[in-house]
């Protein structure tokens, strides 16, 4: 029996013929294994990596080996064009090369020759989120956060998109952000408006199936800082107030709210930092005081974050009694002011109101029916002798009983000064300008004492009753009084404007110190400044002369010196205050008072403390 021994490739026995008694074959031949199955592995991977495909033939490869054909149906999944399976290999490997995809897309792998084939699938995953991020994820509004959005590979070549939102308004994101091709990451920057409160906003990102969500906080902005400048002030004058918060106000503003721990130092109960801004100012308006006072400024935010400054308002200088006067007189006996009172005084009009020097504080008030001019004090504190232009009469107000309590008729009402008897508090002085042709009159009660002396701008009397000296247009006139008379008895070209008199000298405004008695100028009292004019007040308990002047520009100076050695004491400014001085009064306790004036100025009185 012939065995018909099998030859590679053979697949089947086509005709057998008897020849010369041998069987003769004719073979049908086919050369390719069928191609049984096809792999890959992985079966799924991201876009950019490769897989393997393997083919497996139904028996191993002739001789020459074997080429199958490879294809792929999506470009996104890429192969070559066959696969050689080596001679006696059932099986041949071949790399698949993938694109990154914006989409998870399928490719279909087919393995085939001319007696079969096989398919398979690959998965082309597109990229995954790994990564949202905010740095920093807490910031003010007004401050730039940086997001981060990275994905597991790279982006495929039209780049790819991933989805943003967020959960409050508070903190807009854009719609989406772009990873550009072959790119894993990508970064944006998201500046959020200024915000009243704290607000803490979601933001997702979204790309396919996969999301990531974080949270960001926009922090209200805080009081950081309060700042005085000054940080101490005299009474009645102003410092001022700097709040600074951390970021930009809301569109709204940010209101804050400010205390004071003393009514010494008053300030607006609200302050709004406008839209935008960081700061904001105020003013702290200081009251007077006698002592020194530390008032401490409290200013709070809408979080109760509290910022403290401390105003020091110094022991008062000046102090501002608001009664219109027009004229002044200091009562020695009861350390008080008595001011006399214009008509525009309100409640106090047409009245001698008690002034405390001290304090500044208005006391006691003594009706006197009309408006007053100038004023006299009795030396043992009883009475005030009024002048009444209006009507050429003079009013005694009793200062005990608080009532007045006689009126003289003089018939006519312009005078220049009026002057209370020492040791005679029933008996009063008239001076009237010379240039008005009337001179000076002693008057008890509404009885003239006999004769007239000089008239002039001032008089004063020399110690008692029975001597006076006065200013009579550049000159310095003397009169005598006796229990039944004043006499003219001198009258010398010593020029003593606006003097006072102490312990036989007199203190002038021009500014000099004159003997009277000698007839001589014992010392000038040097001035050299930029004040334009003086006026004249003497302490005896304070041992000082005080000038009170004033510039063009309003501001206001107190010069002082030595009562007895005529030696310079550093001066005081007190300015500015409106208008010119008047009626200097030394009141003891280093403390002169006076009256302002001039056009479209109210006449307050004005007191100044401290001039030590």
């Amino acid at each position: 029996m012939y065995r018909l021994n099998q030859i590679a490739g053979a697949q089947r026995l086509q005709k057998c013929v008897l020849i010369g008694g041998f069987f003769a074959a004719t073979l049908g031949l086919s050369y390719g294994q069928a191609v049984q199955s096809l792999s890959v592995s992985p079966a799924s991977l991201t876009g950019g990596s490769s897989a393997t495909g393997t083919v497996t033939l139904a028996a191993t490869a002739g001789t020459s080996g074997q080429v199958v054909n490879i294809s792929s149906s999506s470009s996104n999944a890429t192969v070559g064009a066959s696969v050689k399976v080596s001679a006696g290999k059932q099986t041949a490997t071949f790399r698949i090369s993938t694109v990154a995809v914006a989409a998870d897309t399928t490719s279909t792998i087919t393995a085939s020759d001319s007696a079969g084939k096989a398919t398979t699938t690959l998965k082309v995953l597109a990229p995954k989120l790994t990564l949202l991020a905010f740095k920093p994820s807490t910031l003010l509004g007004g401050e730039s956060s940086v997001a981060t959005v990275k994905i597991s590979s790279a982006a495929p070549s039209n780049g790819i998109k991933v989805s943003l939102k967020s959960s409050s308004s508070a903190f807009k994101v854009p719609a989406s952000i772009t990873i550009p091709k072959g790119a894993t990451s990508a970064t944006l920057t998201v500046t959020p408006l200024p915000v009243a409160k704290n607000t803490t906003a979601n933001v997702t990102a979204t790309l396919g199936t996969s999301t990531i969500q974080v949270p960001v906080t926009v922090e209200a902005p805080t009081l950081t800082k309060l700042v005085l400048n000054p940080t101490s002030v005299q009474g009645l004058s102003k410092s001022t107030g700097t709040l600074t918060i951390s970021g930009p106000a809301p569109s709204a503003g940010l209101k804050i709210t400010l205390a004071s721990s003393s009514t010494l130092a008053t300030v607006p109960k609200t302050v709004t930092i406008a839209s935008s801004a960081t700061t904001a100012t105020f003013t702290v308006n200081a009251a007077a005081s006698l002592t020194k006072v530390a008032a401490t400024i409290t200013a709070t935010d809408p979080s109760l974050t509290t910022e403290k400054a401390t105003l020091t308002v110094l022991a008062d200088l000046t102090q501002v009694v608001n009664i219109p006067v027009v004229d002044i007189a200091y009562d020695t006996v009861n350390d008080k002011i008595w001011a006399a009172v214009d008509s525009t005084g309100g409640k106090y009009a047409n009245c001698l109101v008690a002034v405390d020097p001290q304090t500044g504080m208005i006391g006691k008030s003594i009706n006197i029916g009309v408006t007053p001019g100038r004023i006299a004090v009795t030396d043992n504190g009883q009475y005030a002798y009024i002048q009444m232009p209006a009507d050429g009469t003079i009013r005694r107000a009793n200062l005990t009983t608080d009532k007045v309590d006689a009126i003289y008729r003089l018939g006519f009402g312009s005078i220049s000064d009026i002057e209370a008897v020492p040791g005679e508090p029933g008996s009063f002085l008239i001076a009237t300008d010379p240039t008005f042709g009337v001179n000076t009159t002693v008057w008890d009660g509404d009885k003239v004492r006999g004769g007239t002396g000089a008239g002039g701008y001032t008089v004063k009397f020399a110690g008692s009753s029975a001597l006076m000296y006065g200013d009579g247009h550049g000159g310095m006139f003397t009169d005598t009084l006796t229990s039944k008379a004043i006499t003219w008895t001198a009258q010398d070209s010593l020029n003593v404007s606006g003097f006072e008199y102490y312990n036989h000298l007199l203190y002038t405004a021009v500014p000099t110190v004159v003997d009277p008695v000698q007839k001589i100028v014992v010392e000038s009292l040097p001035t050299t400044n930029f004040l334009v004019d003086r006026e004249v007040a003497v302490s005896q308990a304070d041992n000082r002369i005080y000038y009170v002047t004033w510039s063009a520009t309003n501001n206001k100076r107190i010069l002082c010196f030595n009562l007895k050695t005529y030696q310079e004491i550093p001066f005081r400014d007190v300015g500015p205050l409106p208008g010119g001085c008047l009626k200097p009064l030394a009141c003891g306790h280093h403390t002169v008072a006076f009256f302002i004036f001039g056009s479209g100025v109210t006449q307050n009185l004005i007191i100044i403390h401290n001039l030590k």
